[in-house]
């Protein structure tokens, strides 16, 4: 029987994107958007988050650059 290999891929930073234009999920009307997402060695997206502000976003990434020792990637252009 072959082994499977079920490690999990390591993360190793944490971007910072928007805003996008998406339709909300309730009404359909076009919201600003950010999103936060955990990368994986080979630019594999892990794990995306969807915030509505950009406060939101930057207190999400940052705990999860903070907790896991990320590298944080900021790349909406709006200052901190």
């Amino acid at each position: 029987m072959e082994k499977q290999n079920t490690t999990k891929p390591k993360a190793t930073r944490v971007t910072i994107a928007g805003p996008e234009k998406k339709p909300h999920p309730k009404d359909g009307k076009e919201i600003q958007t950010y999103s936060v997402t955990i990368f994986g060695n080979a630019l594999d997206p892990l794990k995306q988050y969807i915030c509505y502000t950009f406060e939101k976003a930057a207190r999400v990434a940052a705990d999860i650059a903070r907790d896991r020792g990320l590298e944080l990637v900021d790349n909406t252009g709006v200052p901190f």
